[in-house]
């Protein structure tokens, strides 16, 4: 015979086995950022460092980045950047090829990743036959 204790307690665990699965699951919502002019800083001292600072918008939210990458020799680029969604702030690295298209366009499509998984691509695309054009930014993946 079991006792009405035992039984609340198998139902609690048993609530909580199907509620904490759930809210992980929640939090690694695939979202695209994206902004169609992301400013870019170059720094012309060594080491060169490529800053974006802009507004991403997309997936029901928007976001502030900014960023501080450094070119290397191999045609890649890496460092940090932060995003600031709903006043709270979060750091990933990045790290990527960099080089132009066939228009010429300068293209950075990296991986980025983060703390709790969170991890997805960069896509940093400069205007046709500009390659010092204001360019734009993707972010798709998790936060």
């Amino acid at each position: 015979m079991t006792s009405k204790y035992v039984r609340i307690s198998v139902a609690v665990v048993a609530a909580l086995a199907v509620a904490i699965p759930a809210a992980a699951l929640a939090k690694s919502k695939t979202v695209t950022l994206k902004s169609s002019k992301c400013p870019t800083k170059i720094d012309t001292k060594p080491p060169g460092k490529v800053g974006f600072n802009c507004t991403l918008k997309g997936s029901g939210t928007t976001a502030k980045l900014s960023s501080a990458f450094v070119p290397n020799a191999k045609s890649t680029i890496s460092g940090t950047f932060k995003l600031t969604v709903k006043g709270k702030t979060k750091t990933y690295k990045m790290n990527g090829p960099i080089g132009p298209d066939s228009q010429q366009r300068i293209v950075i499509k990296g991986k980025y990743k983060g703390k709790g998984g969170a991890k997805g691509t960069w896509t940093s695309l400069s205007p046709p036959n500009d390659p010092t054009g204001t360019p734009s930014l993707t972010l798709k993946g998790t936060l």
